[in-house]
């Protein structure tokens, strides 16, 4: 037994040593193999250009959302409680007054329910939808960018390296013998359009996911909300008749 394993760690470090050696080698190959020239990569495809001008729309767009869904920020609660507070002394102006103090989507949807009264359950229920769509499609502005470049950029950028395979492959014909190394740099240059738009991609998916999660957050507020104020005008008689 003990001999197998004295064996056993014999042929492992041997692989080892092996591997070490092999990775060494190769990694001295690559840095000679792989010495890239990004910018001349840059300015040769157009593709690239593409990506970059697409790279600087994702980011202006995401920080303009970013700085939207920060401003909506608020005590949506506080703000509820005020609500509360002034329709159960039968104050619909003061509950509407209290909606203003925060230029939010859940403010703005309760004082649209609030302006509206007096109307049935059914009807303020109305209210509250056309209040939530509009606050949604304000949210969802930009987001169908994030979208598309989530799933085109890297087709945008196969396409680039597909020009960049055919280019090359047309240099080997004009130059034929030894053109076989202007060959590989010219295919290893157009796979990064592929990288380019891979990155692209990733990064708009990501966006879009981040916002997406913030907006599904914003409207389960108001929901919850706009549902609790129809309660409390309809238990007070508030949604029936007229204003008190």
């Amino acid at each position: 037994m003990t001999q197998r394993h004295t064996w056993f760690r014999t042929i492992v470090a041997s692989l080892a040593a092996f591997a070490a050696g092999t990775g060494m080698a190769l990694a001295a190959d690559d840095s000679k193999a792989f010495n890239i020239d990004y910018w001349t990569v840059i300015k040769s495809s157009p593709t690239l250009w593409v990506l970059i001008i697409i790279s600087f729309i994702m980011i202006a767009f995401f920080i303009e959302r970013l700085w939207t869904f920060n401003s909506f920020k608020g005590d949506a609660e506080a703000m509820m409680r005020g609500v509360i507070t002034s329709l159960e002394g039968s104050d619909v102006t003061g509950a509407v007054d209290g909606t203003r103090k925060q230029d939010v989507p859940i403010g703005r949807v309760l004082r649209h329910v609030l302006e509206a009264w007096p109307l049935t359950k059914a009807g303020l229920q109305d209210k509250v939808e056309v209040a939530r769509i509009r606050e949604k499609s304000y949210m969802e502005k930009r987001m169908a960018f994030f979208a598309t470049m989530s799933t085109t950029g890297p087709f945008i950028g196969l396409f680039g390296t597909v020009l960049g395979i055919v280019a090359a492959f047309h240099t080997l014909a004009q130059t034929g013998a030894g053109g076989k190394e202007k060959l590989m740099a010219g295919i290893s240059e157009a796979l990064v359009a592929t990288a380019a738009g891979i990155l692209v991609g990733v990064l708009s998916a990501m966006m879009f996911n981040f916002f997406t999660v913030r907006q599904k957050h914003i409207l389960a507020e108001i929901d919850v909300y706009a549902r609790e104020l129809i309660v409390l005008l309809v238990e007070r008689g508030l949604g029936k008749g007229s204003k008190k």
